[in-house]
């Protein structure tokens, strides 16, 4: 856990001058060119059947005529670096809205590998960048800070894929697993957790999540069997020596991708008197 609690003073501050006016008129671009995300269709795929599997979001272009999209795509979260972007394919701006589709198959060969390379647990971030009728090129190296920041525009710079397998219990039957990652800082990397099933159907137990001292209680993760995702309610899980009386709790989202033995948690953290402490992720390998 953080043993140093950071307290932030929040001041406020008044301005006497002039402040900039920004027009909320989310579909008056007419000079530059984006895409406006209608829908995120389909932004998983499953492992188990990578060889016709596929990705697709829905957008609406906004503000020039667009000639095509160009798609790129880079392994992990986000990077800015366009030297590192990865071409996919380009897509004909035909009609509006617009199916963006990018298939395992296509996605693999921007990476110079076959589908069954992209493994269970990989992220990938793909970006889409504009080119106008009269030759323009638009993408979020290029386009303001509010276009993305501001939730009326829902900008469709960037969007994510993530690979899945579905739950084999077999994986966290008593299972050893070593610490890959814990941002919240209980354990170090290469420390032994045991997995095991239970308590009820669908769900796992991290034995010894966290390390708390004081009426500790393990983390219960219930388990979609379909896809392997995972969610943390809201729980208990004890108190830190030296930090009674308050008591910690965590809830979350992730993966569990069985057939990579992989558990990859990102969980939020707090405590029983309304103290929030930020998000954290466990990330967890069979051993």
């Amino acid at each position: 856990m953080k043993k140093i609690l950071i307290y932030i003073l929040l001041i406020a501050l008044s301005f006497s001058c002039k402040k900039a006016y920004f027009q909320n008129d989310f579909d008056n671009f007419s000079i530059g060119s984006y895409l406006k995300l209608e829908r995120a269709d389909k932004t998983t795929l499953d492992y188990n059947k990578i060889a016709t599997e596929s990705v697709t979001i829905t957008v609406t272009p906004i503000g020039s005529e667009v000639e095509k999209i160009n798609i790129f795509a880079v392994l992990g979260g986000e990077n800015l670096d366009k030297s590192k972007w990865k071409p996919v394919k380009s897509i004909p701006a035909a009609g509006s809205p617009l199916t963006l589709t990018v298939t395992a198959q296509e996605l693999a060969t921007a990476f110079g590998i076959q589908p069954a390379g992209l493994s269970p647990g990989n992220q990938y971030t793909f970006y889409n960048q504009n080119v106008t009728k009269d030759g323009r090129i638009f993408d979020v190296s290029n386009s303001e800070d509010d276009l993305e920041g501001q939730p009326g525009y829902q900008a469709a710079f960037r969007w994510q894929a993530i690979i899945f397998c579905s739950f084999d219990p077999a994986s966290t039957n008593n299972i050893v697993y070593e610490v890959v990652n814990d941002g919240w800082g209980d354990f170090a990397v290469g420390d032994l957790i045991t997995v095991k099933n239970g308590p009820s159907a669908n769900q796992i137990t991290l034995q010894g999540v966290y390390a708390t001292a004081i009426n500790h209680k393990d983390i219960v993760v219930d388990i979609v069997p379909a896809n392997g995702a995972a969610t943390v309610i809201r729980q208990a899980y004890g108190t830190y020596t030296g930090d009674a009386p308050r008591v910690f709790n965590a809830d979350g989202t992730g993966f569990i991708f069985s057939c990579a033995g992989v558990i990859n948690l990102n969980l939020r953290q707090t405590d029983a008197t309304g103290g929030t402490y930020g998000t954290f992720n466990l990330n967890l390998k069979k051993k």
